[in-house]
């Protein structure tokens, strides 16, 4: 099904205002796209794998502590932004290359929805559980 004007005004202008979010403890946009079905966006690449493979690997707790610390506080920016990550887990912490702890796929809610109500397939799981 394709998306309408509507929607697709809603999804440039949501892509504009994650673009220019900025924060040592989130992932960077570097770009999207609402031309694919879905709609696409591109991050910065945070090569150094995801908490919960750092926490398969490493007994380190101060680590473990520090790393958890600082997705909180990227958490506590987005929240601050108005923007709610709907699905955050230790696969979306990732490692960056400077060691420090970034959110990922935040602006991914809203695409999953979107891309749910524009949709002619059944939802897998239930929106009742997805987070407001």
């Amino acid at each position: 099904m394709e998306m309408d004007e509507r929607m697709r005004i809603k999804v440039e202008k949501e892509f504009h205002s994650l673009h220019k979010l900025s924060h040592p403890n989130t992932v960077k946009m570097l770009g999207a796209s609402h031309v694919s079905s879905p709609p696409s966006i591109v991050y910065e690449d945070a090569a150094n794998g995801n908490l919960e493979l750092f926490l398969a690997k490493s007994n380190n707790k101060h680590s473990m502590w520090q790393l958890l610390f600082e997705a909180a506080l990227g958490l506590n920016y987005l929240h601050k932004e108005g923007v709610i990550h709907r699905n955050f887990k230790l696969g979306y912490i990732h490692i960056g290359n400077d060691g420090q702890a970034k959110l990922s796929d935040y602006g991914l809610s809203m695409l999953r929805i979107c891309s749910m109500v524009y949709s002619n397939k059944p939802v897998l799981g239930g929106l009742r559980w997805l987070a407001p």
